[in-house]
């Protein structure tokens, strides 16, 4: 076997070893727990999940509303947060810390902010140390909580702290990790127009563009990874990953004409929907760095043939399990799914194995050249 022949065969498996996920190796789990349905929107490295539990209400008039009510995932058993509700009002399940902290809103006789201790069961109303227009959009794992208030950033130290302002005004209500550092966007000197930022104290890192004017960052990880949408050269929009060096257009998949991220993890894969060509449907998607995958192809087949479609996938941990809304074509129910591709995703050889292989072809060659030259 020559050298170019064994180099392609070399070359060959190690796309095989780090080739696309199956549903065969992929584990499903329909998180339908009672006869309204269900959305996941967050969860944490305990594979705790937050979201709403999906209740029909009668209206009085022979039909029914479908009510929101925040709720907790741990395993199969879902539990709701404890609060009541008169005609009309809600509650969503908006983002769960890994201590087991889950960030609510709601509408219950105005806006409310609650942050649900759901290992110790208590419960604690932002409205009792908050001022009136305050919004609370993020906790990190410490329960320090970000938002704002009357549009100015502010933070508020723990449940029960009144909240601060930051005298950030660029940063209200901004993606924050775990460390403080934020994302958004900023005009710098090089450039008239606002670029995507990372935010880390004092200090202001342009993340620069995918050609056009302008960007903006969307989510940032403890990692340092940068979720966002950039300007291209021709006008339109793209959405991008910054990995830590350069900002990279997330790839799209045949037959679906937008995409939007909406979650990333500390690894760098991110999960959101793309929309489809041919109907007005979305289909959730994972991107393992930029590479895309439609998560459809993962759902089980019954669950296909009967109508489900996988419509949006909402956060991803770091653990690999992904969790979202899916929606009956059918029916039109909506329910909470959670999907495991840990197992394909751990395949993919590790940097060291990369390494090893990649010296393995270097030693090729250098025999190939040896031969050659005793020849």
């Amino acid at each position: 076997m020559n050298k170019l022949v064994r180099m392609a065969a070399v070359s060959a498996a190690l796309m095989a070893v780090s080739s696309g996920i199956n549903a065969a190796n992929s584990t499903f789990v329909d998180l339908h727990s009672n006869g309204g349905g269900g959305v996941a929107n967050s969860i944490n490295n305990a594979n705790q999940i937050a979201g709403d539990d999906l209740e029909l209400v009668p209206t009085g008039f022979g039909g029914f509303n479908v009510e929101h009510r925040a709720a907790v995932w741990e395993g199969s058993v879902m539990t709701r947060a404890p609060l009541t509700y008169d005609n009309n009002e809600y509650s969503y399940g908006q983002l769960i810390n890994d201590s087991g902290q889950i960030l609510i809103t709601a509408q219950l006789h105005g806006y409310s902010g609650f942050v649900w201790d759901v290992n110790n069961n208590t419960i604690n109303n932002l409205d009792d140390v908050s001022p009136i227009n305050y919004h609370a959009n993020y906790i990190n794992n410490e329960g320090k909580i970000f938002g704002d208030i009357n549009g100015k950033p502010a933070v508020w130290d723990n449940p029960t702290s009144a909240p601060k302002l930051t005298g950030q005004d660029d940063y209200a209500g901004s993606p924050t990790n775990n460390l403080g550092q934020m994302t958004g966007s900023s005009i710098f000197d090089s450039s008239p127009h606002r670029h995507a930022t990372i935010k880390d104290g004092d200090t202001l890192i342009d993340l620069g563009t995918l050609g056009g004017d302008t960007s903006y960052g969307y989510k940032i990880t403890d990692t340092g990874y940068v979720i966002g949408s950039s300007q291209l050269t021709n006008g339109t929009h793209a959405s991008f990953l910054w990995d830590g060096d350069s900002m990279e257009k997330l790839q799209y998949l045949q037959g679906l004409n937008s995409i939007t991220p909406m979650e990333i993890n500390n690894l760098g894969q991110s999960v959101g929907f793309g929309r489809s060509l041919a109907n007005d449907y979305t289909h959730a998607m994972l991107w393992d760095g930029t590479r895309a995958y439609d998560l459809n192809n993962f759902i089980p087949q019954e669950l296909a043939d009967a109508g489900w479609v996988l419509k949006s996938a909402n956060d991803i941990n770091d653990h690999g399990w992904i969790v979202g809304e899916m929606y009956n074509t059918d029916t039109r129910q909506q329910h909470a799914f959670k999907i495991s591709t840990a197992d394909v995703i751990s395949s993919v050889p590790e940097p060291t194995t990369w390494a090893m292989l990649l010296a393995g072809l270097g030693l090729l060659g250098v025999k190939s050249m040896r031969n050659r030259s005793r020849s």
